[in-house]
């Protein structure tokens, strides 16, 4: 499962990124212990079914609460990528019962993404039918990467292009709006929530919406996360699905907090007015 997974990322970022996941998915180094190594996954978790949830919202279609179970019959998964992709699916079971009618939706939808120019690496229909977390995240990713993280930039000029994957782009997107955190990474330098306190500050433009923000301490990490995923949603309209205990959690998931990041390329200031 661990290969698949980490030949999916490879797809996406190349060498150094698959690196990353690799060793994230892996059993950790000498001095970590089997919880800790995996605690990615809890994360990840939790931040790729409020981004699904999200996507079925605006569909008006109901949340799912387990993704590897609740994707076992495909009908979440087509009713999302209809949602992202603008498209219709076409014919599918809706209620299906036998396992050969969740099979076949789950096929439909895998060939429905390759269409869409989607490369899938390792991952069949039975391996969602038979509930497989990792490889479940892994297409999650590639879904998300190429519907919302990648689009973000789709206009980024020849020099852009040179940085060789959305990853890189973002990074120095959020270096040149708040250069006074120095972010080198997508994990432990978000940690204290001052960061993104300063980055929905920026976005927001004026008036501020956290005038005071240069005086938050970072040893209130769980209050300055709190403030500013709650005013990322008020102010931006960023969905919340990334959860403040995960943002400040040591092994914050670096594929989660580039999707909520992402919101922000394209974010604006919220008309209450309205």
């Amino acid at each position: 499962a661990g290969s698949a997974v980490r030949s999916t990322h490879a797809t996406m970022f190349g060498k150094g990124m698959a690196e990353a996941v690799a060793a994230k998915a892996g059993s950790g180094g000498a001095k970590a212990t089997a919880p800790q190594s995996d605690e990615w996954v809890g994360i990840q978790k939790n931040t790729f079914t409020a981004w699904v949830n999200t996507q079925l919202e605006k569909g008006g279609h109901d949340p799912v609460s387990q993704i590897e179970v609740d994707f076992k019959d495909g009908v979440p998964l087509i009713r999302m990528i209809e949602v992202v992709s603008e498209k219709k699916f076409g014919k599918y079971s809706k209620t299906p019962k036998l396992k050969v009618h969740k099979l076949e939706n789950i096929t439909n939808f895998l060939e429905f993404l390759k269409k869409e120019g989607l490369t899938l690496v390792n991952i069949g229909s039975g391996d969602i039918e038979d509930g497989n977390l990792k490889l479940v995240l892994g297409l999650l990713w590639t879904i998300i990467y190429h519907y919302q993280v990648s689009q973000t930039f789709k206009d980024a000029g020849a020099a852009h292009g040179k940085k060789g994957g959305a990853r890189d782009l973002l990074l120095e997107w959020v270096r040149s709006k708040i250069p006074e955190h120095n972010i080198k990474n997508f994990k432990t330098d978000w940690n204290d929530g001052r960061a993104l306190a300063s980055l929905v500050n920026v976005i927001g433009g004026e008036p501020e919406i956290f005038p005071h923000h240069k005086d938050f301490q970072s040893g209130a990490a769980k209050r300055n996360a709190k403030l500013a995923i709650d005013a990322a949603h008020e102010e931006l309209g960023i969905p919340k699905i990334l959860r403040t205990e995960d943002l400040t959690n040591p092994n914050l998931d670096e594929l989660s907090m580039m999707t909520y990041i992402s919101y922000f390329r394209t974010a604006t200031r919220q008309d209450h007015e309205k």
